[in-house]
């Protein structure tokens, strides 16, 4: 989790990117508690990982060509990823509305 450099006297060491700490002991640097993310400008919600993070569409919405930001699924269609970063159209006879799954259309 940190990089240290030889030095004449000895050596340093600084915390790897998406750490916070001394050098010699770094911890996980949570971005989203920080706010050191993008994922509100995107509509997006953040994700603390490791070392990083990542932002997911909230539901009933998806990313545009891989990337962001978050836009609605349109109606007749769901989300059908866990982070909602795809939507697809609902089969015959079935119905969607962007948050919810595809249901069945009511008999009758």
């Amino acid at each position: 989790d940190a990089l240290c450099t030889d030095e004449v006297n000895g050596y340093t060491c600084a915390c790897n990117p998406g750490f916070l700490g001394s050098g010699y002991l770094c911890v996980d640097a949570d971005e989203c508690v920080i706010g050191s993310h993008n994922c509100a400008d995107n509509a997006a919600n953040c994700v603390n990982l490791v070392g990083s993070y990542r932002c997911d569409c909230p539901p009933g919405t998806h990313s545009t060509n891989g990337g962001f930001p978050c836009v609605a699924c349109p109606v007749g269609t769901a989300a059908t990823s866990v982070d909602a970063s795809d939507c697809s159209i609902c089969a015959a006879n079935f119905f969607g509305s962007p948050t919810d799954a595809c249901q069945p259309c009511p008999v009758g």
